[in-house]
């Protein structure tokens, strides 16, 4: 099964964490098939998760409007597309904490827009859920969900992952606090 996870983006001043609304159906529906052409899927159609389709300002300093997006096919894939023709922007890095033998993507969990490294442009938070499929061992190591989080962390409107907090996250405030110390000036 193939999702897509969707957060449109406009652009206002914000301090430190965007306020966000909900994407409405007919605009979901719209990235999702624009995306779908674009990049068509081996294994079917992607799919939006629309318990995660925001609209968020995430740069104040320009005056383009973008798409924050997550596909999946059996893996997870996090894309910044334009708002104005949903053309891909940047194709956000990929995570070596999520290896895909080891764990599959269940589900986005939640998302967060703050400037964690105080540089005027939020940086995205984002908590997901894998299944663990190795044996379970010793410990309660294998078997069953684990949350990953992942910080996205923006460098003149382009974005690194930052996995230091990642493992084993058990809420978006718990990633905030993590990465927020990691970023401290």
């Amino acid at each position: 099964m193939q999702y897509i996870i969707l957060i449109l983006l406009s652009l206002s001043f914000l301090n430190a964490e965007a306020k966000t609304t909900l994407l409405n159906a007919k605009t979901a529906r719209a990235v999702e098939a624009s995306y779908n052409k674009q990049f068509p899927s081996d294994g079917g159609t992607w799919k939006l998760q629309k318990d995660q389709a925001f609209e968020v300002d995430l740069n104040p300093k320009t005056s383009s409007h973008s798409i924050f997006a997550a596909f999946t096919d059996g893996q997870v894939r996090f894309v910044l597309l334009s708002a104005k023709d949903n053309s891909v922007i940047q194709t956000l890095p990929k995570s070596e904490l999520a290896v895909t033998g080891i764990f599959a993507f269940e589900k986005i969990k939640s998302v967060m827009f703050k400037d964690i490294n105080r540089d005027g442009i939020l940086d995205i938070l984002i908590l997901t859920s894998y299944f663990d499929s190795r044996p379970v061992q010793g410990e309660g190591v294998g078997g069953g969900s684990i949350d990953i989080g992942f910080v996205f962390v923006s460098h003149n409107d382009k974005y690194d992952i930052n996995e230091d907090c990642g493992e084993d996250v058990r809420n978006i405030k718990a990633l905030e606090k993590c990465a927020s110390k990691l970023f401290k000036k």
